[in-house]
């Protein structure tokens, strides 16, 4: 029950110095709990190792009950995938903590903790904070909280430049390989391939080898022409080329008719 005056809640021996100091002023006025949630939470983790563009779509069915882990659809997911319960209230000594790979059990798990009783009980989830001299709410804060964690897997790539037009012919490859530092802040390093620039005729060919931490990867293909007002002219000029397997850089053509194509 709220108070009608915030005095209430203090006794005589309290006085606005000592609340002071204790940090209470304009700015960070007096709260109290006015209110507290019982109940019972579970949290549910999915893991897999599985590489399919299917693993969400099949982790949506399983939760929502399609009944797909019998029909053999996302069988090869399920069996590369493992499920963690963990309840927290409650007699929680029997699902403290369970890891299996059959989603029924995890079922079970939370039908079993939906009934309350004196030897399942509840306990707090959230409570709701009032301040005092208005008895407007504060907040509503949740007891538990979690980190969620995204990891994401990067493949190495290789770019193949191919010259095989009648013309001189320079190539010019960059790319930024990224680190974290100690404080998770994004480190990049700017790397440039050791043939650029240099003057290469046809038939030429080779692989530059991209780590799988490269980003804004460039690339830019220029012609001589022969021409005095135009020596060099640009016919690849790619910026943020997708790290793929493979990137295939082609350049062929004449001097007045040059060809390019990227491919990725």
């Amino acid at each position: 029950e709220l108070p009608n005056n915030p005095s209430d809640l203090f006794d005589n021996s309290v006085t606005f110095d000592e609340l002071t100091r204790k940090g209470v002023s304009n700015t960070a006025p007096p709260v109290m709990v006015s209110n507290v949630a019982y109940g019972r939470t579970v949290y549910v983790k999915l893991e897999t190792s599985s590489k399919s563009k299917d693993v969400q779509a099949a982790f949506k069915a399983l939760i929502k009950g399609q009944g797909v882990e019998a029909s053999g659809q996302y069988k090869d997911i399920f069996e590369e995938s493992t499920f963690t319960a963990v309840v927290l209230g409650g007699d929680a000594k029997e699902h403290n903590k369970v890891v299996t790979k059959d989603f029924n059990e995890i079922r079970n798990i939370i039908k079993d903790n939906a009934e309350l009783s004196s030897k399942n009980p509840a306990y707090p989830i959230s409570y709701t904070s009032t301040f005092l001299k208005d008895n407007a709410t504060a907040a509503v804060h949740n007891n538990t909280d979690y980190i969620e964690t995204t990891t994401t897997e990067y493949s190495s790539a290789k770019m193949m430049l191919d010259h095989y037009g009648a013309y001189v012919a320079q190539f010019d490859v960059s790319w930024d390989e990224f680190s974290y530092d100690q404080n998770g802040k994004e480190v990049l390093t700017h790397k440039t391939w050791e043939g650029n620039n240099q003057d290469k005729t046809a038939h030429y060919s080779t692989v530059i080898p991209l780590p799988p931490n490269s980003k804004n990867v460039k690339v830019v293909a220029r012609e001589c022409t022969g021409l005095a007002w135009e020596w060099w002219r640009t016919i690849i000029n790619e910026q943020n080329v997708p790290l793929t397997n493979e990137i295939k850089v082609s350049i062929g053509g004449t001097t007045l008719y040059p060809t390019a194509n990227i491919s990725h």
